[in-house]
């Protein structure tokens, strides 16, 4: 298995965990602007309530996979601390929660999220 620096380590499947880690992988990849705008946020520890500790865990989890320092990362914390119900949340559920979050933190992370992931849709009927 390869590690180190400039290899992303993986996430951990613990129980039914792999629609969480594959939405988090996909945010990970996906949006180096938004990993960006997150590790500049200033989040100090025990402030700002529930947005600011998910921001938090998920900037500590984020540069954890960038670093690549282990082959496997555990999402399970940020998970419960989102979800701190028993049941389950499907894909859809966890990506919405996740960008309520996103979008209610501080206005520079809020405005490239928007960016991001915000916007219209529009359909088009083909004729005939």
């Amino acid at each position: 298995v390869q590690r180190g620096l400039f290899f992303p380590a993986g996430l951990m499947n613990s129980g039914n965990s792999c629609f969480w880690n594959a939405l988090v992988q996909a945010l990970f990849f996906a949006t180096p602007i938004f990993r960006g705008a997150l590790f500049q946020l200033d989040l100090p520890e025990g402030k700002g309530g529930e947005s600011a500790t998910v921001l938090r865990l998920l900037q500590h989890l984020l540069a954890e996979m960038d670093m690549g320092l282990a082959s496997v990362i555990d999402a399970g914390k940020l998970y419960r601390t989102i979800f701190q119900r028993a049941e389950e949340a499907d894909v859809a559920e966890q990506m919405q929660r996740l960008f309520e979050i996103a979008s209610s933190g501080p206005a520079s992370l809020k405005a490239v999220w928007q960016e991001l992931f915000s916007g219209d849709l529009y359909e088009k009927l083909k004729d005939g």
